[in-house]
């Protein structure tokens, strides 16, 4: 037999199909990863897509939650005016214990700003426009000064701790007679210092004024003689305290406050400031940027006459702050039933995700009044 030459190398046919194993084998290997990689590009689209939403809806959201409180006590405040301060405050010699802040002011920031159903207000800026609203949340219970001097509940029902209050002289904001300012006080009941519970209306406190200067003084909110002076009678609005949401300093963040959201177009955002006037805070205004990235905003305020809806907008007027008080408006104020935002908003990661990036949003707030 002869002897069989060793074989070395592959021939041609199985190379050939080697390679066309090894073709199949990264062809789909190359397919498998396209697929991986455009399910994750779409995946991470719709992530961003929903961020993206999530941004504007949360500018929403915290632009309706804060609009449903629109008008709760804020009348409270109106008909303030220094001589009328002086009626309404006691006369205090501190003597050596230190000056005394004048109890209350007139807040114009909020006295001014109730443009809209007495608790909202839209002011046209250079560079975009503000939305003001203000309200107060009292306790529902009314104290009226008695003849001798105390105080007494005019319902019977929860009275929290006291603090911060509105002190006018007549119950209805709409009376000739009204005025108002802001105080804040402490309670005593039956000689001690009421903390909360349950009053009736044959409860009497008699109320206590803290010195602003030095809050360790309180004085007689209306001192013995003091009706010689002041011939009208008394009332007192205690502000709620939620203790569920409070800051550090014992302030509430939503019990009396005007809110500003501002709309700063150069800035391409949105901001909003709370402002609570607390006379004894070292600072008062306390600011958040809601929304940024925001490429346009057209915003209208929607009215309803006869069951026809209609709209004006408000946004893109610079005579605004004029056009407001004319009597084309003042002709529809009182009909107004909400607010219309249209806001588009570009992703910073657009280039990321592949696409432009711009999500359009449009959201029609109603205002408490609107509810009917």
């Amino acid at each position: 037999m002869k002897d069989m030459k060793k074989r070395r190398g592959y021939t041609l046919v199985e190379v050939l199909i080697s390679l066309i194993v090894i073709s199949i084998f990264f062809a789909i290997l190359v397919l498998v990863m396209d697929m991986t990689l455009r399910s994750y590009r779409i995946s991470k689209s719709t992530l961003y897509s929903l961020y993206a939403n999530s941004y504007v809806n949360f500018l929403f959201d915290v632009i309706e939650g804060e609009l449903k409180w629109a008008g709760s006590g804020s009348n409270l405040f109106i008909n303030q005016s220094d001589s009328n301060l002086a009626l309404l405050r006691p006369t205090f010699t501190p003597g050596n214990a230190g000056s005394y802040i004048r109890p209350g002011t007139i807040y114009s920031d909020i006295t001014n700003r109730l443009w809209l159903n007495s608790s909202i207000d839209i002011e046209k800026t250079n560079d975009g426009f503000i939305i003001y609203v203000t309200y107060v949340i009292t306790y529902p219970i009314t104290l009226k000064r008695n003849n001798d001097g105390t105080y007494s509940p005019l319902q019977s029902g929860y009275l929290g701790p006291a603090g911060w209050s509105i002190i006018t002289s007549a119950l209805s904001p709409s009376s000739d007679s009204y005025k108002s300012r802001y105080a804040k006080l402490k309670y005593y009941l039956n000689g001690q210092i009421f903390n909360g519970g349950n009053v009736t209306t044959t409860d009497k406190f008699v109320l206590k004024e803290i010195n602003l200067a030095v809050q360790t003084i309180e004085l007689d909110l209306l001192p013995e003689g003091y009706s010689n002076v002041w011939k009208g009678d008394l009332f007192v609005y205690p502000i709620a305290r939620f203790k569920n949401a409070a800051f550090n300093n014992g302030y509430v963040t939503r019990s009396f406050r005007q809110v500003r959201i501002e709309y700063r177009a150069s800035e391409k955002r949105f901001v909003m400031t709370r402002f609570m006037p607390a006379l004894d805070l070292t600072q008062n205004q306390f600011s958040v940027t809601l929304l940024e990235n925001v490429e346009s905003v057209e915003a209208y305020l929607v009215y309803d006459q006869g069951g026809v809806t209609n709209k004006v907008r408000f946004d893109n007027r610079a005579d605004w702050n004029t056009y407001k008080n004319s009597s084309e408006i003042r002709a529809i104020k009182d009909d107004i039933i909400g607010m219309e935002l249209k806001v588009k908003w570009k992703m910073p990661w657009s280039d990321v995700v592949g696409s432009t990036g711009e999500v359009e949003k449009t959201k029609f707030i109603v205002f408490p009044q609107g509810m009917k």
